[in-house]
């Protein structure tokens, strides 16, 4: 994994899609269980929704989570996150990861950022 984090934080075109959003973000910093298909299997993982826009959204997972193995700029993959207290699911996801970035927070420096492009949503 600490070879796919050194390349993560000297990508450029990492950094040029960042600075390409077109719109606002919203910052929701809270913790969900999320929910993802990646090659037809599922895998669990508490992450924390850190912003969302109409478009897309950021997550913040752990720089050791197991998930990291498989999360790579590019990786398309079903997902869907469960409301905290009443543990409803949201709707399906199809997403691509579109950039993986080392938190600047002090607080969350044991995080990786997940930028998220939402290219299907199913209800």
């Amino acid at each position: 994994m600490s070879n796919n984090v050194s390349n993560i934080k000297n990508n450029n075109s990492n950094e040029d899609y960042k600075n390409k959003r077109s719109e606002q973000r919203v910052l929701v910093n809270r913790e969900y269980q999320f929910e993802f298909i990646i090659n037809s299997t599922r895998y669990s993982q508490h992450c924390i929704l850190w912003n969302i826009a109409s478009k897309g959204f950021g997550i913040l997972i752990k720089k050791n989570s197991p998930l990291m193995r498989f999360f790579k700029i590019g990786l398309l993959m079903k997902m869907r996150y469960f409301e905290a207290k009443t543990g409803k699911p949201s709707p399906y996801f199809k997403v691509e990861i579109r950039h993986i970035s080392q938190n600047k927070n002090e607080n969350n420096k044991n995080f990786l950022q997940i930028g998220m492009l939402i290219l299907h949503s199913k209800t």
